[in-house]
């Protein structure tokens, strides 16, 4: 193990000290379900159930959301009151996926268990309407993009210092990977890769 390594991960291990000083995370999902990963034992997921009143006949349609972390902070979770918003007000299953964090795990273990279950929601047409896949996630590769100051919507709120964002992705992007991969953010990809019908809504 490198002395960057381990200092990168002495600075994780302080940081996620410091973001649970913060606050405790709770959540209150339906269920949690554990699927299988390619990279570890398996995948927690939290699952959003709608009410009986907006649910649509099976197959559900679903929502994949993936919290923010910069890759690195343990926030599974955290986005407990939007599944929950999102679930009852558009009738979608919302599963709230968990991911591998870096620096103990760098790119690509957190994009491959994104996909992972992805794809197991495609292998599930009896739950799930695969023509209604939707996907949602909250600020996680900013530092990757712009590694400047990101500023909250919220003006009471305090924005990511720039020091703190470029930690992200030393943690994240491993030594002599190209930090404009497309998969690390798709702000590099080519337009013509994605499909003919899809709809991004951003910040």
């Amino acid at each position: 193990m490198s002395l960057l390594s381990i200092t990168l991960r002495i600075a994780a291990i302080f940081l996620r000290a410091l973001a649970r000083f913060q606050g405790r995370i709770t959540s209150h999902p339906d269920e949690i379900i554990f699927i299988k990963s390619r990279g570890r034992n398996s995948i927690k997921i939290h699952v959003y159930r709608p009410p009986a009143t907006n649910t649509l006949k099976a197959p559900s349609p679903v929502l994949l959301n993936f919290h923010g972390s910069g890759f690195v902070i343990p926030a599974h979770g955290s986005d407990d009151e939007f599944c929950r918003q999102m679930c009852q007000q558009t009738g979608f299953t919302v599963l709230d996926v968990q991911y591998r964090l870096s620096p103990e795990n760098p790119f690509p273990a957190a994009l491959n268990d994104t996909e992972d279950a992805a794809k197991w929601v495609l292998e599930q047409p009896e739950i799930f309407d695969l023509s209604r896949i939707a996907t949602s996630g909250f600020s996680a590769v900013e530092a990757l993009v712009n590694p400047g100051i990101v500023a909250a919507p919220d003006p009471n709120a305090r924005p990511i210092p720039s020091f703190i964002l470029r930690f992200f992705a030393k943690c994240y992007v491993p030594p002599g990977h190209d930090p404009k991969d497309p998969r690390i953010s798709p702000a590099y990809a080519d337009i013509d890769r994605f499909p003919r019908r899809v709809l991004i809504v951003t910040a």
